[in-house]
């Protein structure tokens, strides 16, 4: 089930936007009207300053942390409709199995999906009400948000940089 009611150039611009984000972080996830769904993702940042890490007993060197500051976006995404949506802790996130995103780094964009199967399997939702869906997931740092819907999320820049 593929949503096609938004325009690929649509999807690919959303997707850059998102994209040139080194990482994103969720700030605020909540429903502002009845059955409307709004994220807002904060810009991840890469810290110049090396660090290292001890991890059972071996040191890796090297590492940037990520962070947000006043040079990071603001970034608003809105879905005025839903199908279904969750909300997983990165760190119990399992890769999606032998299915791959059809598009997208942070922002991605999938026509099979174990989470399109559970809508399919636990709600009423089919190609003819509310007609053809999408699965479209957003990695955070420390959330992955899933989200079906019969249409694309709407971008806003809250704070531009």
């Amino acid at each position: 089930m593929f949503c096609d009611n938004v325009a690929m150039s649509d999807w690919l611009e959303l997707m850059n936007v998102i994209d040139s984000c080194s990482s994103l972080f969720l700030r605020d996830i909540g429903e502002p009207e009845e059955n409307v769904l709004r994220l807002v993702l904060h810009e991840g940042k890469v810290s110049a300053q090396s660090e290292s890490l001890e991890i059972a007993g071996t040191k890796i060197d090297g590492l940037h942390r990520p962070y947000t500051g006043t040079d990071s976006r603001l970034i608003e995404l809105v879905w005025r409709k839903y199908v279904a949506y969750g909300v997983t802790n990165e760190s119990f996130a399992v890769k999606e199995g032998i299915t791959s995103p059809d598009s997208g780094k942070l922002l991605r964009r999938y026509s099979k999906s174990a989470f399109l199967d559970y809508v399919a399997h636990s709600t009423l939702a089919t190609d003819m009400y509310p007609g053809p869906y999408t699965h479209v997931e957003v990695v955070a740092e420390n959330h992955i948000v899933d989200v079906v819907s019969t249409e694309l999320p709407r971008l806003s820049l809250l704070r531009p940089v």
